[in-house]
């Protein structure tokens, strides 16, 4: 069921019309650059006939949360709000209509990666659910201008014009996003970039058992790598491998991998011991290479693609350590 309605309740619940979602319409967009969360909104105004005055919604701010009452501290990502005064989008006519706005709701990497973090919790689930809150403003208009039995003060080349009178209580309930995960998967991941783009947690900083500069040495990496000095970065790698060692008792004689096989009790074919000799040697090599630039024929310049690497290999490698 990917359909949603609620009653646009007014004063003592009073309903002029219906608000519906389809959660199969639900899509995203942007790509990584702008990522945004596309919801198409319908609206069923009752028809309302001249003298009884036509009614519109002049504004909305909607908010998308995780919880059934769309409470503000379980929000998914920041508020919208959509003005609708222009050419009076949301109005009531003589007639039942259905006027659809969109709104586009802006994600972070972060909040894209708490919703999949939380999706990939809860395997069983069928879809995602998310739930949508509603704030509209809702007035009856007195209008004047051409075609109107009240022309107005104004030059009939000025179109017509409203006259606002603002109801106070509006009330409409959360509707639900009940979207699949495959229309999650193929509709909305890819036009978030999340199809090219995978976000993985580092703490940051990682432990670094009975040392305590740990937030300062790994800032020295980041700070350098986010400045663009990417020397400056393996170079900071460097120390911050030299501190492992140290703590860990590892050398050329005797690898990290096979420390971690003896702490951790991992036969002689196990292949993480493998995995991390072999790791932690390419990426000693590097860090050294930097550091000792004698004996080459041209100092060796690295990119930020390979800055990046080695900074998160290093942080992956602590972290693995530390556990």
């Amino acid at each position: 069921m990917t359909m949603s309605e609620q009653h646009i309740n007014v004063g003592l619940n009073h309903s002029i019309g219906k608000v519906t979602v389809d959660s199969a319409r639900v899509t995203g967009e942007g790509d990584a650059t702008r990522p945004q969360l596309v919801v198409p909104l319908s609206f069923a105004l009752r028809g309302r006939s001249g003298d009884a005055g036509q009614i519109a919604i002049t504004s909305l701010m909607c908010q998308i949360s995780t919880d059934q009452q769309a409470s503000p501290h379980k929000a998914v990502c920041a508020p919208v709000t959509l003005s609708l005064i222009k050419n009076m989008a949301v109005a009531s006519q003589a007639y039942e209509w259905a006027p659809t706005v969109t709104l586009r709701f802006p994600l972070t990497p972060a909040e894209i990666a708490s919703l999949e973090t939380d999706r990939h919790l809860h395997p069983g689930e069928l879809g995602v659910n998310l739930y949508l809150g509603i704030e509209a403003s809702v007035v009856g208009l007195h209008t004047v201008g051409p075609g109107q039995t009240d022309q107005g003060p104004w030059d009939s080349q000025m179109g017509i014009a409203s006259y606002f009178g603002h109801f106070w209580n509006v009330e409409i309930s959360p509707l639900v996003l009940q979207i699949s995960q495959e229309d999650w998967v193929q509709k909305i991941l890819p036009g978030l970039g999340y199809d090219r783009l995978r976000l993985v947690e580092i703490n940051l900083p990682p432990p670094l058992p009975e040392h305590g500069n740990a937030v300062t040495e790994f800032d020295k990496a980041q700070r350098a790598l986010d400045e663009r000095r990417y020397g400056d970065c393996l170079v900071a790698c460097r120390g911050l491998v030299n501190i492992w060692n140290g703590l860990r008792a590892a050398s050329k004689s005797t690898p990290m991998g096979d420390v971690l096989a003896k702490e951790r009790q991992w036969s002689p074919d196990d292949p993480r011991r493998t995995f991390v000799n072999d790791t932690w040697k390419a990426v000693i090599d590097i860090v050294n290479t930097v550091h000792h630039p004698e004996g080459q024929s041209k100092p060796q310049e690295f990119s930020a693609s390979d800055a990046r690497l080695i900074f998160y290999l290093v942080t992956s490698l602590s972290e693995y350590l530390g556990q």
